[in-house]
């Protein structure tokens, strides 16, 4: 079951509060099928840093376009809640965290978007706190995030690239002919 909650206006320009063009801008783009044009946010040397970082980290084609991160921790099932950093690309989630940089305790997780089932917003601290994420796998793996300043934006993002993957996969088997039908 795959849920998607959201609609994009390709002609609308979305702007943050330094005027750049926003992550909604550069998704609508992917979303329209046209030729991606580099943001202003993406020329920046921080940015470019983070997504080089990401790739090399997580074993990643320079194909592969960082669309942001976000400060944010993880519940691992072993040894519990992990502070790191979380990267969404227009192919995958994966969450880098450690402890004092100590790599015997670095926690890396790697979601293709293809297989997310669902994203749900959640609490934290208790119920207390509302940022919260949880995404569970087509495969029933449940990863919960927490400590998200922007949390539903991080959400929508999420079900944007997941919504987005949907359709490329739909595109690609609709041009196969269906059985019995060549």
């Amino acid at each position: 079951m795959l849920f998607v909650r959201l609609n994009c206006e390709s002609s609308r320009k979305v702007s943050d509060r330094q005027g750049q063009t926003s992550k909604l801008q550069f998704l609508t783009l992917l979303d329209a099928s046209v030729s991606i044009e580099t943001t202003d946010a993406e020329e920046t040397a921080e940015f470019k840093t983070k997504a080089r970082f990401f790739r090399n980290i997580f074993d990643l084609p320079l194909s592969e376009r960082m669309v942001d991160s976000y400060v944010c921790g993880y519940q691992h099932p072993a040894s519990g809640y992990k502070p790191g950093m979380i990267y969404l690309s227009e192919h995958h989630l994966c969450f880098l965290g450690n402890n004092n940089n100590n790599d015997d305790e670095q926690v890396k997780v790697a979601i293709e978007m293809k297989n997310v089932e669902t994203a749900d917003k959640n609490t934290s601290m208790a119920g207390l706190m509302s940022d919260g994420l949880k995404v569970t796998t087509k495969g029933g793996e449940a990863h919960c995030f927490a400590g998200l300043a922007d949390r539903d934006h991080v959400y929508t993002t999420i079900l944007q690239l997941v919504n987005l993957t949907s359709e490329r996969v739909l595109k690609t088997n609709n041009q196969d002919p269906a059985p019995g039908q060549a």
